[in-house]
């Protein structure tokens, strides 16, 4: 914003339009008073030699009469023609002044009048920011409120302070994942008993986990907002609904059924996050590095057709049941040591561009030997070029064998070590 102090108003009249258009300046009122005195005084001067001369000049009495007159007639005419110029010259001055005068009050009026509307601009913007900030601090402090209807309006508001700031919306953005990175305990499932659906004990046990079923609410509400206005990769409609494509930090969050399909994605921060429910990221497009660090899902996660277009990092990540990275593409690189997998996770199905970027070592893929009918079978295509099992093992009473992958060994190195 400027400050009214550092505006600057311009001299009356610029030296520019102070100077003629061509030839001399005009004389000043000093100087048109000493040309006029001048001529006057050089009227005289001339009108006396010329009496003088008429009257040595031996001529009648009626020739120095008219010459006389014709003398008269000249000065007077002379004098005449110097009143006029004089009154012609001081009517121009007069008109020049005038229109300097006014030309220079349309500019000083001008000058004001844009200060003016710069002053408002500036008084409009302020006041436009402080409402912003009003809005914001107000749905802030809503978040706080120990009842989940005042923390939900908190989320809306600030939905709405997003969409009408576009300025606001990372920030905006920002708070929603600091929200989500607070400590979260999901609600116990409670056993209703079939007998007596009134009874006291489960309606004590019912009532004990409502606010974390209310705060299970606000979670799912904040995550749609952070999801709802990430941009589409294949757009559907007029995109006003769109943010754009913003980092995520949500290290350590609790996530539940966190639905990321065909969104666009800059960075992401997922260590250390516990994703509950299904965790879907079919067709997303992260467009800067991917890191998911130590998470863990504990449900179905899909990352089928997903494109990583910066580093993705999985290292020591946790999938408890099924996952799949079937035709994803990852362009950087793909870190998956010590990697936990409960089923096939299709990685032999994956496209990686830069192949030497890629490692598995020592990643785990588990398989449940009690489902009816599963029996120890290599899976389709099971892992990516230049990685293979190198142990193979029975665990938990033999109920499941697990395969911990590692880097293929060339046939040199295979005469050379004799504990394969």
């Amino acid at each position: 914003m400027t400050d009214a102090n550092d505006l600057t108003t311009p001299s009356p009249i610029s030296p520019t339009a102070a100077q003629p258009q061509a030839g001399r300046p005009p004389l000043s009122g000093h100087r048109l008073g000493a040309a006029v005195f001048a001529g006057l005084g050089l009227l005289c001067v001339a009108f006396v030699v010329m009496w003088h001369w008429i009257n040595s000049t031996p001529t009648t009495g009626e020739q120095k009469t008219t010459a006389h007159l014709e003398v008269f007639k000249t000065t007077a005419s002379i004098a005449v023609m110097l009143g006029g110029l004089g009154a012609l010259y001081l009517a121009a001055r007069r008109q020049r002044t005038q229109e300097a005068e006014h030309n220079h009050a349309v500019r000083t009026a001008e000058i004001n009048r844009n200060h003016a509307e710069r002053v408002a601009a500036a008084t409009e913007d302020d006041a436009a920011r402080r409402r912003v900030t009003d809005l914001y601090t107000k749905a802030a402090d809503q978040l706080g409120s120990d009842k989940a209807p005042v923390r939900l309006a908190g989320l809306y508001a600030l939905e709405r302070v997003g969409q009408d700031n576009p300025d606001q919306r990372q920030t905006i953005i920002n708070v929603l994942c600091a929200y989500l990175r607070m400590p979260y305990e999901e609600p116990l499932p409670v056993a209703r008993i079939r007998q007596d659906p009134h009874n006291d004990l489960v309606r004590q046990k019912v009532e004990m986990q409502r606010p974390r079923w209310e705060e299970r609410e606000v979670r799912l509400t904040a995550q749609r907002i952070i999801v709802d206005h990430l941009e589409l990769v294949t757009p559907d409609g007029d995109g006003s609904t769109s943010w754009g494509t913003y980092p995520l930090d949500l290290r350590g969050a609790v996530l539940i059924d966190l639905d990321l399909q065909g969104r666009r994605i800059g960075s992401a921060r997922f260590e250390d996050a516990r994703f509950i429910g299904p965790a879907l990221f079919s067709k997303a497009r992260f467009s800067e590095r991917a890191v998911f660090v130590h998470a863990g899902f504990h449900d179905i996660a899909r990352f089928t057709d997903t494109h990583f277009l910066s580093d993705a990092r999985f290292t020591s990540a946790h999938f408890a049941t099924t996952s799949s990275f079937a035709r994803a593409q990852f362009e950087s690189v793909a870190e998956f040591g010590e990697t936990r997998f409960n089923g096939d996770p299709t990685l032999g199905h994956a496209a990686f561009a830069r192949s030497h970027k890629l490692n598995l070592t020592n990643a785990k893929i588990a398989f449940d030997l009690r489902a009816t009918g599963q029996q120890w079978v290599p899976v389709d295509s099971p892992y990516p070029p230049g990685w293979t099992a190198v142990t193979e093992e029975l665990v938990n009473k033999d109920q499941a064998r697990v395969v911990t992958l590692g880097k293929e060994r060339t046939s040199s190195e295979a005469v050379n070590d004799t504990t394969i």
